[in-house]
């Protein structure tokens, strides 16, 4: 990935909108579909930043499934 962005954050601030900050969404800047489960999750905000994760492997997987490819 190049990058990743949160389009709609209604979590609660302080705490599950951190999901939406720079800190946490650049982590996964240059992660490949093996490397998604070793981004950590946000203390406080485990379901939150668990989801963002899972959104992003499923983007992981849709490219696959696109592109032609095997995505791990």
């Amino acid at each position: 990935f190049t990058g990743t962005q949160l389009l709609s954050n209604s979590e609660t601030q302080g705490i599950g909108s951190k999901v939406g900050e720079d800190s946490f969404t650049s982590t996964f800047v240059g992660v490949d579909s093996a490397g998604v489960d070793g981004v950590a999750t946000i203390s406080g905000a485990t379901v939150s930043s668990t989801a963002f994760k899972t959104a992003v492997t499923s983007a992981f997987q849709a490219y696959g499934e696109l592109a032609g490819v095997e995505v791990a």
